[in-house]
């Protein structure tokens, strides 16, 4: 269905967004184009009718579609939206919710939208004006392997989406509690250009679509910064160990549902990305996913936990054998760099701050 979106912004530059209503989401004001109807005049109509403001287009920005643009509706209807998306300024009237479909209307600047959850569409539009700043969330590189090329030295296209399985795969484990399972139902794959053997494969997934029982994974693969494919996976909660539907449980989709704060830390052999909480007062804590430096696989995770007492660091990990004593010795190093920690608790034993002051490298193996 033919749509048209407009990122509005103000004289002091300010962007116009939309919360529309039963989504915590916040997207940019446009819609889908009535019978006849322009794209540029739909986009302006649209407008003024969610937001109350007037606006002059400057120009497209971009035209936006694909497996990611699928919109489910509670009445079963699914509809595939192709959308004009058109930079514009706002020449008059006063930002305001039409109350029916839009919940909130908010100015917001350059510097705020980064930190913003936006809805799949906003942000492709985003990106696309370079409002955005780089995705906040999860990352999975793949180098692409000579046995995944054709003889062209293109990847095979049935590739992609083992590619697109094994980020989820690193995703979930690094940010959801053992014990949940799921199968998928339906998988869709949308190229814009090919990945080459020796090249490294960014892969970014999240969550596109929330159901009772069921939710959608849109995995973006990109070379640098050129894009390469989109994947969309249907996903069905299951009761472990069974093919039973059962609803998502709360605790995934907190775990999923909004960009995560990530930190790196590197070592030798290592990339650790940190999953930390809001809370400022538990920055040191949380979660890492560990990545072979040299081929980019996901090998497992680190934490950073709260000890029995005050002044304790707990180190705990479940990684491949052979990268387990490197990750330690660098988490202990992250904890010790704060001054109220005492003592840090490894498999290896428990370490105090005077201790790892005197030790090697290899103290820890």
């Amino acid at each position: 269905m033919p749509a048209a979106a407009v990122l509005v912004r103000d004289g002091g530059g300010r962007l116009l967004l939309v919360r529309h209503t039963g989504d915590h989401r916040w997207g940019v004001p446009g819609g889908a184009l009535e019978p006849g109807e322009t794209p540029a005049a739909g986009a302006v109509g649209e407008v003024l009718e969610e937001t109350g403001v007037e606006v002059r287009l400057r120009g497209i920005v971009d035209v936006v579609g694909g497996p990611g643009f699928e919109v489910r509706y509670g009445n079963g209807d699914r509809v595939a939206y192709v959308s004009t998306i058109y930079d514009g300024v706002a020449t008059g009237g006063t930002a305001r919710p039409d109350e029916d479909e839009i919940a909130e209307v908010r100015w917001c600047e350059r510097a705020e939208v980064d930190g913003l959850e936006l809805t799949p569409y906003a942000r492709s539009a985003l990106a696309a004006a370079g409002l955005l700043g780089p995705d906040p969330g999860f990352t999975h590189d793949v180098r692409v392997r000579y046995a995944e090329c054709d003889q062209q030295g293109i990847v095979f296209n049935a590739n992609y989406l083992i590619y697109a399985d094994d980020a989820v795969d690193a995703w979930f484990t690094a940010m959801l509690a053992p014990g949940f399972d799921c199968m998928v139902r339906k998988a869709t794959v949308e190229w814009a250009g090919p990945a080459r053997h020796g090249e490294t494969l960014t892969l970014r997934p999240r969550v596109s679509r929330w159901g009772r029982t069921s939710f959608d994974v849109t995995i973006s693969g990109a070379v640098g910064a050129r894009r390469v494919f989109e994947a969309v996976l249907h996903y069905v909660s299951v009761a472990p160990g069974s093919a039973t539907p059962t609803p998502v449980p709360e605790a995934v989709r907190a775990g999923l549902s909004r960009p995560v704060p990530r930190r790196l830390l590197e070592t030798e052999r290592l990339v650790l990305r940190r999953f930390t909480p809001d809370d400022d007062a538990q920055r040191m804590f949380g979660c890492f996913a560990a990545h072979d430096r040299a081929s980019g696989a996901f090998v497992g995770w680190f934490s950073l936990l709260p000890g029995a007492d005050v002044g304790e660091v707990e180190v705990d990990h479940r990684v491949a054998d052979g990268f387990a004593d490197e990750g330690t010795r660098a988490l202990v190093g992250v904890a010790f760099g704060e001054p109220a920690v005492r003592r840090v608790h490894t498999a290896a034993g428990t370490v105090t701050r005077d201790e790892w002051a005197r030790m090697r490298p290899s103290d820890l193996a």
